[in-house]
């Protein structure tokens, strides 16, 4: 074998191990029996049967979690056990914050000794106070809760074994309900961090982009408590134009919705999906964008035309909704919906093969000016 041959077989041996190791390998769910003896059942079903008995000590795969049970694997079958009979030792999660802090304790001043990513799979072992203890690669730190997400989060044990509540819990709803709700737009061009507290040396949960209206429960000094969707956090005020201030010259609330829907393009479609990152319909899509507002809309394209003022085709602005029949041949039933966003164009959730996805087309486009049914005015 010449020399040659035998530096490039090392090269590639060298190369091969190199991947092989630097790949992170991330851990199964796992529990631990914590009550002297635990049944486990073939099925969910409440005339399910018990099929083996469980000591205290013993470790199972936990698959999934089902009311009050956990389906765990028992040699090659799915089994189910309650959820109170076993401790969640160890899961798996994903981080949800941009360029999160990894504090070496479980403080929110403790030193922070790396930055991760959004989407950084790591390994969650403990949690203390607010804070996850997690591994990724060779590295550990603490991670704020709100900043993580994982099916089995809310079993991991802390330190003293006590199980933990770990989602966020904002305003209860009848508290809000009892409050009189405000909100503001958010003018910083570059966008806005959300922070879990009131400083910017605080973990950012997001950045929400310019002209996205939140609303705003509270204030602490220079710092706006604010909820941007499900999520409580915190804004800087100086950053904020209330919805009362904000002047049509300043920022129209009709645009103000275009750019937000405009930075869902790409956005798989998903039939009933109302996730705007994940996977919307096309009313889904309309709906979950006005929401934003705290404009409240029916969910089906049907219902949603009923919602409005109906206007001609000729009297469209930025802002109304454009309704058409997808169905067959045109006649004047709704089956789809999108936001007329001025010159022409709408955006709109597309469920074509082609397509499937939040896009923008034109409503000369000679499908669009067959499948017309009529548009409405939601803005006043």
């Amino acid at each position: 074998m010449t020399f040659l041959k035998k530096l490039i077989i090392c090269v590639c041996m060298y190369t091969f191990f190199v991947v092989l190791f630097s790949v992170t390998i991330y851990a199964d769910t796992l529990g631990q029996v914590s009550i002297s003896e635990a049944q486990i059942t073939d099925s969910a079903e409440d005339d399910s049967v018990v099929v083996k008995t469980a000591s205290k000590g013993e470790v199972f795969k936990v698959l999934d979690s089902d009311g009050e049970l956990f389906k765990i694997q028992v040699g090659t079958a799915a089994m189910y056990i309650r959820c109170d009979n076993l401790s969640i030792l160890g899961t798996d999660a994903v981080v949800s914050g941009t360029n999160v802090n990894v504090r070496k304790d479980a403080s929110l001043t403790a030193q922070i000794s790396d930055r991760v990513g959004n989407g950084t799979k790591v390994e969650v072992s403990s949690f203390s106070g607010e804070f996850f203890f997690v591994t990724y690669g060779n590295k550990t730190g603490y991670i704020h809760r709100d900043l993580l997400t994982g099916p089995m989060l809310r079993f991991i044990l802390d330190r003293n074994g006590n199980a933990q509540a770990v989602s966020a819990a904002p305003l209860k709803s009848s508290e809000q309900a009892a409050q009189e709700k405000k909100y503001a737009f958010v003018n910083a061009a570059t966008g806005l961090n959300l922070r879990i507290s009131a400083s910017t040396d605080s973990d950012s949960v997001c950045v929400v982009p310019y002209g996205t209206v939140i609303e705003v429960i509270g204030t602490e000094g220079d710092w706006s408590k604010v909820l941007y969707g499900t999520t409580a956090g915190y804004m800087k005020s100086e950053f904020l134009t209330s919805k009362e201030a904000a002047s049509a010259s300043d920022l129209t609330l009709a645009s103000t919705i275009i750019e937000f829907a405009k930075q869902f393009q790409g956005t798989p479609y998903k039939w009933a999906g109302t996730d705007l990152r994940k996977g919307v319909d096309c009313s889904g899509f309309v709906y979950a964008v006005f929401k934003n507002f705290g404009i409240s809309l029916n969910r089906t394209s049907r219902d949603m035309v009923n919602n409005g003022t109906r206007i001609s085709k000729s009297e469209l602005m930025p802002g109304d909704l454009v309704f058409f029949d997808t169905s067959g041949p045109n006649n004047g039933a709704i089956s789809h919906v999108g936001i007329y966003i001025g010159n022409g164009n709408f955006i709109h959730a597309a469920s074509a093969s082609r397509n499937p996805y939040v896009i923008i087309n034109s409503l000369s486009e000679d499908y669009y000016t067959r499948t017309y049914v009529t548009a409405c005015r939601i803005l006043n």
